[in-house]
């Protein structure tokens, strides 16, 4: 569970959850000056949701004499991101017992399987999922220094106002790379929770060839699967439902607007007497906008296949356990 351990701390460091790991006690708990942390985070997303706003109704004249469809793609687009960066914060302090709950049950179900496992049995050491992690994680954080790097030479030079523009561009980043990492901690703990019911099904299988002279503590390891699948059904799903629901159903409208406004973008800079106007410069924020917007998609895409596995991982766990019974 090193992975765990290591991700929440780098997401604590960032302010991005407001829980830590305390090694005195083996748990999760809430970190401290919570209240404080959500004030800064909630305030720094208020300022930024203004600003951005702000310059949206600059950006809202140059597509008010462009065709409606425009114009209400821009609207939406704009209104979503903005409801989106103060709904961002809440979680962090006003669910933070849920995801504490949750975590700490999957250190509980190591315990557990790690007592009913035979000491012939290999433990789980979740390298597949410390990788997985590092490779969402690091990648967030090289997309957010190409963007950096990328929009502040084209804000200089395409841009009528750079500081400003740039300004705009830094504040989407930021957002961007925030969903990033709260996405990847969601991830990671499906990840845990998908090897965790894999290991209680080998175990299960293994179980149900014992003959009637163990039947005593087959029925044992029984109770003490079914305190473990209880526990995930009844804690983890609905921590994460709780903590990690409003960010998906407000990211799921706001990438599919984004992907529109932004391909039609593309369609424009792409168009060939626009292109020999500035050339590589224009190229260059195609290019920008594309790797954005496969970014998006790939947050969003990740998520729900992941959820749709861990569905699929419980309702066949239930029946497998079902049926050794």
């Amino acid at each position: 569970m090193q992975c765990l351990y290591r991700h929440v701390a780098w997401l604590g460091k960032l302010n991005i959850v407001s829980v830590r790991y305390d090694s005195t006690t083996g748990a999760f708990a809430a970190a401290g000056y919570g209240a404080f942390k959500f004030a800064v985070l909630l305030t720094s997303s208020l300022l930024g949701a203004i600003y951005v706003f702000y310059r949206y109704s600059k950006d809202f004249i140059i597509y008010f004499d462009q065709r409606a469809f425009y114009l209400y793609v821009f609207i939406i687009v704009k209104l979503t991101f903005v409801t989106t960066c103060i709904v961002l914060p809440l979680p962090v302090y006003w669910r933070r017992e849920e995801l504490v709950a949750g975590l700490n049950v999957l250190l509980r179900n190591e315990t557990l399987l790690c007592v009913v496992l035979p000491p012939t049995v290999k433990r789980h050491s979740y390298q597949f999922v410390n990788k997985c992690c590092q490779v969402v994680f690091w990648t967030s954080i090289g997309l957010a220094l190409l963007f950096f790097v990328g929009y502040l030479k084209t804000s200089w030079v395409l841009s009528d106002e750079p500081l400003l523009s740039y300004l705009s561009a830094v504040f989407h980043i930021l957002v961007s790379l925030y969903i990033d990492c709260t996405l990847s901690l969601c991830c990671l703990i499906i990840l845990i929770v998908l090897e965790q019911l894999s290991c209680l099904e080998q175990r299960l299988l293994t179980i149900a060839q014992w003959t009637v002279e163990t039947m005593c503590a087959k029925e044992s390891l029984l109770s003490t699967f079914c305190q473990l699948y209880d526990a995930i059904t009844g804690i983890v799903l609905p921590s994460l439902s709780s903590y990690f629901g409003p960010i998906l159903t407000l990211l799921c409208p706001m990438v599919v607007w984004h992907c529109s406004i932004r391909l039609m973008n593309l369609l424009e800079l792409l168009e060939d007497e626009h292109l020999s106007t500035n050339g590589f410069d224009d190229m260059l924020i195609s290019t920008m906008a594309l790797i954005w917007m496969v970014n998006d998609i790939k947050k969003l895409v990740v998520v729900l296949m992941l959820s749709e596995f861990l569905h699929r991982k419980v309702s066949w766990t239930s029946s497998t356990s079902n049926s050794r019974t």
